[in-house]
């Protein structure tokens, strides 16, 4: 890790699963936009729900009404047979002209993990991003049958 211009910098390390990042689009946060963005307008807001919902009762009552979705929330029981990559480090400090590396020792895991850098120093502030192969000669991700019927056997060698 080292910055551009080989200034002083402050910096927080993030590997995550590139597979988990697909599934929500996730995008590499640009501290530039966090810290610059425009704030919202300290407005004074409510609803008129009780008065628009309470003037339909009758048959169209039943069919507005808001909340429910706790109902279709899925089970929380659910078994995990891949444990995602996350991992958060830092902050870490480098000096002027300072290049720093690091060592990090993953689960076992088969597949990509993307290495996102977000630092600041000095007023200045930016990220970078790079998709790594998380891979060695030989891999292997050994597992059980989930479900096993009466006299069925399972030899796994390790």
């Amino acid at each position: 890790i080292s910055e551009k211009t080989k200034k002083s910098m402050t910096y927080t390390l993030a590997i995550v699963d590139e597979g988990l990042l697909d599934l929500t689009s996730f995008k590499t946060p640009n501290a530039w936009n966090e810290f610059y963005a425009r704030e919202a307008l300290g407005v004074r807001t409510w609803d008129l729900f009780d008065r628009v919902l309470g003037a339909n009762t009758g048959m169209i009552g039943p069919l507005l009404s808001i909340g429910g979705d706790e109902a279709l929330k899925a089970s929380s029981d659910k078994v995990n047979r891949f444990k995602p990559v996350v991992k958060f480090l830092g902050p870490f400090t480098i000096k002027n002209g300072e290049t720093k590396t690091h060592k990090i020792k993953l689960p076992p895991y088969v597949g990509s993990v993307r290495v996102m850098v977000v630092a600041g120093g000095n007023g200045a502030y930016g990220s970078a991003e790079k998709t790594v192969a998380v891979k060695n000669a030989l891999m292997t991700l050994s597992t059980l049958p989930r479900v096993l019927g009466p006299g069925e056997e399972v030899w796994l060698p390790v």
